[in-house]
């Protein structure tokens, strides 16, 4: 049913129909939309969709919400004209979860893999350029370089990963998956964090050797899951049976590399940060295909 209301806060809307609706901003067809303006938009259940600016607040004549979406709604590279029991919000927001899945894919590679490659050359610059700190030496500007890398690399992937995944969450209504991508977004972070520490022995943290690698164990392992938890419910939505097979992949190459590296030096100490460059290399392909195959939610 479409109606009209006022924004009264940042997740609210009071209809003209006495309720409140909750929103996200995802759901907004006009710019600067503020706190106090009257709006129209579709009501499903408690929530509002398909939100727009009306000047008087004049509460629109009822109508069908499919006609609605057909004279509204225009996406880039999506068909709007509705099929049958068709959930058009799924197949609007199927773009958007696209476009961000392979953003996600390869912005880490462009700006992680790019600084790695000049990593010596801006290493070499800073020393060049700090020689009159005392505490500048080629060690620890090799550790805030690898922090800033690591630093870069998170936000890379992390930030249009969780819009993909928010964009999921408004299309079908269930913070289900979001809820996933948020605890594999804590000990993703986690998992770094304690990483580093112990690759340059912040603390003296080498020296608990097996505790600490249980911990990473455990921290990866929790992260793995709640990224497969979050997927899977993708597949799930989506159709794509791809995603299921990254999965695999991802968890493989990840848990080979690492065990071959921490128990029989496979990998050069110096090249560490390679190997994740190339195993992100290996499985982006896997994972951008995935979210190419993504046509409408289901």
């Amino acid at each position: 049913m479409k109606l009209a209301g006022q924004i009264l806060n940042k997740s609210v809307i009071l209809g003209d129909d006495g309720k409140r609706y909750t929103y996200s901003t995802f759901d907004f067809h006009d710019e600067n939309l503020k706190i106090g303006d009257f709006v129209s938009f579709i009501a499903e259940k408690d929530k509002a969709v398909f939100i727009k600016y009306i000047k008087d607040g004049v509460s629109p004549e009822p109508q069908d919400e499919t006609s609605f979406l057909k004279k509204e709604v225009n996406f880039e590279f999506v068909e709007i004209e509705p099929k049958q029991n068709e959930n058009l919000e799924s197949k609007i927001y199927s773009n958007f979860i696209r476009k961000h899945g392979i953003l996600s894919c390869i912005l880490p590679l462009i700006f992680a893999g790019g600084l790695m490659f000049f990593k010596g050359e801006i290493i070499s610059f800073l020393l060049a350029n700090s020689a009159n700190l005392g505490f500048a030496n080629s060690a620890s500007v090799g550790i805030c370089v690898d922090l800033a890398i690591v630093f870069i690399w998170l936000l890379a992937y992390l930030i249009p990963l969780n819009f993909a995944f928010n964009g999921l969450a408004v299309a079908t209504h269930d913070l289900y998956a979001k809820r996933q991508i948020n605890s594999f977004n804590l000990f993703f972070i986690l998992t770094l964090i304690v990483a580093l520490a112990e690759m340059n022995n912040f603390f003296g943290l080498q020296k608990y050797g097996l505790g600490l690698l249980c911990a990473l164990g455990v921290l990866g392992f929790c992260g793995y899951f709640y990224k497969a938890k979050a997927f899977f419910y993708l597949s799930k939505k989506t159709g794509v049976k791809l995603f299921i097979l990254a999965l695999i992949v991802d968890f493989v190459a990840v848990f080979s590399a690492n065990v071959l590296n921490r128990f029989f030096g496979f990998i050069n100490p110096d090249l560490i940060w390679w190997q994740h460059v190339a195993i992100c290399a290996v499985i982006a392909p896997l994972y951008i295909l995935s979210f190419l195959l993504i046509k409408r939610l289901v």
